[in-house]
């Protein structure tokens, strides 16, 4: 989306500046900056805790915050894992009308194939792939993904395609494939 804006000739934005692509903060910087930012505050929370955060975010600046700072406000004191898991349950939660939102404007067909990359199919244009989650012919499939990376639900820039959303990711686990 954001290469849209500035690549597209018609937008204000052409070609307004130099596009650079910024690395994922590595983990170990996460966990430093989340107990820091807890130790400030009188809170503790253990290097494995605070791991599990930025885990569980996949180290994405945005999600991490979110859920470290649910997990700031539920500890009294210090944050366990019993919170940390509770919490990823609440900003699934809290997010779930965001989420029912996406999948109400996907065709069965587009959720089945995010059935399909959830379940770590690589070949999914493969006859198997195709008949097994009903994802469609191969145009439909590339259709269906380009469609799915417009709406800013995966990205395949990275190689294997991933949810841009970790949380979005859990909750469609949980509503779809339990």
């Amino acid at each position: 989306m954001m290469l849209e804006i500035f690549n597209t000739e018609s937008n204000p934005f052409y070609r307004f500046g130099d596009l650079i692509l910024l690395q994922k903060i590595h983990r170990d910087q996460w966990i430093q900056f989340i107990q820091t930012a807890f130790d400030k505050t009188g809170k503790h929370i253990a290097i494995a805790e605070a791991s599990l955060i930025a885990e569980t975010a996949r180290d994405h600046p945005y999600y991490v915050q979110q859920l470290a700072n649910e997990v700031w406000i539920v500890s009294e004191k210090t944050a366990t894992r019993a919170i940390v898991l509770e919490c990823i349950n609440r900003v699934m939660d809290t997010n779930t009308i965001f989420y029912q939102e996406a999948i109400d404007n996907l065709n069965n067909t587009q959720i089945n194939l995010l059935i399909a990359i959830i379940n770590g199919t690589k070949q999914l244009s493969s006859a198997e792939a195709m008949s097994k989650f009903n994802i469609g012919t191969p145009n439909n499939i590339r259709k269906n993904k380009a469609i799915l990376e417009q709406r800013d639900i995966l990205d395949f820039h990275t190689g294997d395609p991933a949810f841009l959303d970790p949380f979005f990711e859990y909750w469609f686990r949980k509503n779809f494939l339990t």
